[in-house]
């Protein structure tokens, strides 16, 4: 056909599939525009049957997905209208078989969907102005007012290969005439400037919880073996520098008599030197605690001395603080104080430990100790040591001195569960393009990450589904939410614009919205009580966009809405509740701003009936028999009512 173009479908270059689930070829004529017709084959099964051809309002990519890497594999059209829909459909059409950049290369299934997410975002942005998508692509002026309304780098870089092929392409092979020249340079500078402001990731929970049981076991390892590792410790300290011969005798005599054979053997020690390593990985070890269930800097755990934590008992338990010193842009260090958990404990007792030996043998002042003392003071290779002043902290900062050699890597790999829970943080991140967020890669710890993790968690306790999670988190959860809090009387002594309350506070109308928009809107079951109803009615089959999810996000920044996880559902009160003085769950059914899931609704009388009927057992004529017994009767005939 020498007057026409043949293109391929880019999504089934360079994979290995039999020609009969191909998709038909389009073939473009040089001398006028001819779109492919409804009929048009886009996708066919792995029996070659027609999955999708152009007509329809799914395009399914699913047979084309390559190593089964993402769950994304489908184009939706069924919510848009008019020449939204024909527009978004002649689009994506042109991306899937005309892009002309890396014409030759494979498009994936997860490239595909984010083009369909910007032109869904697009859709909003035209609709609400009354011009089409094509107008839009047309017009240097609308290009450039959707251009910095984006406040994601990750949506621009998206849009950026759509219109630059529209403009490669040209009028003639689209029917669209992109404008090109400064408004592209404008698309990257935006890009640039955005970029800057990328997120440390949210850990996924899974690896997130594994990571956090694996510290907490190592801690109980080495605190039991301290006695014998301080002996140990102290005659080699002591001992003068020999001859590599009685050194290794000596290694292994110590070794024995202190009954350090097996733990050696299993964190692979066979000389004097790799103990002063083991004990900087303890030390890595207790740091990583910290930051965990602290969100402080490293700048700031290395601020703390021996004596940083400070218990405080009240009726309701301990209150947890650790005092330390912070500098970040204020040019002078200041004292400063951090909530923590009881969960720290050990690690704070192991870290001890470890800066009293040192300090002991050295005999230096305690109360100018670090708690992360350098363990070069050791000197276990010379058998010398030379103090330095002032003393100097362990920087831990060679990947040889951390606690991660110790970890199973297995565990650590990311699958398809850990990606699915970063696009629901982000969804318009595109993760898996970026190399390290590869299924199958191992994910990379760092204390950066713990900062936005616990603030993210700790904010709303609804996103962790974990069991294992939520009791490793529950503590401090608590106490932030208490102290952290605007309003506390102990916000002065968290006060500092850079402390991590603030992230903390900041960070909640992100965690409260998300957790709202999947525990609420996206959520697949039926919604019950007067709000969930109401979602469930006007909401729920909306189209919901990228700019949506924003403006909610914005919703609850400003206090218009607010979520919390109730036994039965969810409450969205924006004012205190009156109904808590009660103590009666059943309360919430008549509250206008309830959300009731059946599924524990349901858990709920089944807990309820186990009450009563323990308390019949007791005294069937008790006034705490007979509310929990009314309480009951309150939840089944709801339960009854929307089983009808």
């Amino acid at each position: 056909m020498e007057n026409y173009t043949t293109y391929r479908s880019k999504v089934t270059i360079q994979l290995d599939i039999p020609k009969h689930i191909y998709p038909d070829e389009y073939h473009s004529s040089l001398t006028k525009l001819i779109k492919p017709n409804e009929s048009f084959v886009i996708s066919r099964n792995i029996d070659g049957e027609i999955l999708s051809r152009y007509r329809d309002d799914i395009w399914d990519f699913t047979p084309y997905k390559k190593n089964n890497n993402t769950s994304q594999s489908k184009l939706y059209f069924s919510e848009l209208f008019g020449t939204y829909k024909s527009d978004t459909k002649w689009i994506m059409f042109i991306m899937i078989y005309m892009s002309e950049s890396n014409r030759h290369s494979r498009l994936s299934t997860n490239t595909i969907v984010s083009y369909m997410k910007i032109l869904n975002d697009i859709t909003k942005y035209t609709s609400n102005r009354n011009i089409s998508i094509v107008e839009l692509f047309e017009s240097k002026r609308h290009v450039s007012e959707y251009v910095n309304s984006c406040v994601y780098s990750y949506k621009l870089k998206t849009f950026s290969p759509i219109i630059k092929n529209l403009i490669l392409l040209g009028h003639k092979n689209t029917d669209i005439k992109a404008i090109g020249g400064a408004t592209v340079d404008e698309i990257n500078d935006r890009r640039i400037m955005l970029r800057n402001d990328k997120q440390h990731p949210v850990i996924p929970p899974r690896i997130y919880s594994y990571y956090i049981t694996f510290l907490h076991e190592q801690v109980t390892t080495f605190l039991n073996i301290k006695s014998s590792l301080y002996s140990f410790l102290k005659y080699f300290h002591y001992r003068k520098a020999g001859d590599m011969y009685s050194m290794s005798i000596d290694f292994e005599k110590y070794t024995k008599k202190h009954r350090l054979t097996s733990l050696f053997k299993k964190y692979n020690i066979t000389e004097t030197k790799n103990v002063s390593r083991l004990l900087s990985r303890i030390q890595h070890c207790c740091k990583t605690l910290i930051h965990i269930y602290t969100g402080m800097r490293t700048s700031e755990v290395y601020s703390l001395k021996i004596n940083c934590l400070k218990i405080e008992k009240t009726k309701s338990g301990k209150i947890l603080r650790l005092l330390g010193e912070t500098s970040k842009l204020i040019g002078q260090r200041q004292t400063t104080a951090w909530i923590t958990s009881i969960e720290i404990e050990e690690a704070i007792t192991l870290s001890q430990w470890i800066a009293k030996s040192i300090s002991k043998l050295n005999s230096f002042n305690i109360n100018d100790t670090p708690l992360f003392i350098s363990t070069s003071y050791l000197n276990l290779a010379s058998g010398t040591c030379i103090p330095t002043m002032p003393l100097q902290v362990n920087s831990l900062s060679n990947k040889k001195q951390e606690i991660n050699n110790y970890i199973n890597s297995d565990i650590l790999k990311i699958k398809k569960s850990d990606i699915t829970f970063l696009e629901k943080v982000d969804p318009f991140r595109s993760w898996q393009d970026e190399d390290q967020f590869q299924i199958g890669s191992n994910w990379r710890v760092t204390s950066h990450q713990f900062r936005r993790s616990l603030a993210f968690y700790a904010a709303q306790s609804s996103l962790v589904s974990l069991p294992s999670l939520k009791r490793q988190l529950k503590h401090i959860t608590q106490e932030m939410t208490i102290y952290y809090a605007k309003g506390s009387g102990f916000f002065d002594l968290f006060s500092d614009d850079n402390h991590f309350s603030q992230t903390f506070i900041n960070t909640k109308p992100e965690a409260d919205a998300l957790a709202y928009l999947y525990d609420v809107i996206l959520s697949e079951e039926s919604l019950y009580g007067a709000h969930g109803t109401f979602i469930d009615k006007n909401i729920r089959n909306t189209p919901l966009l990228i700019e949506d999810r924003d403006k909610l996000i914005k919703q609850f920044k400003k206090g218009e809405i607010a979520y919390k996880e109730t036994p039965l559902g969810a409450c969205t009160t924006i004012t205190p509740c009156n109904k808590k003085v009660l103590r009666e769950i059943s309360a919430c059914i008549t509250c206008s701003r309830t959300v009731i899931k059946s599924k524990k609704l349901n858990n709920v009388i089944e807990r309820q009936k186990q009450l009563v009927s323990e308390l019949k057992q007791i005294d069937s004529t008790s006034l705490e028999y007979k509310m929990e017994k009314n309480e009951l009767i309150t939840l089944l005939k709801f339960q009854k009512k929307i089983s009808s």
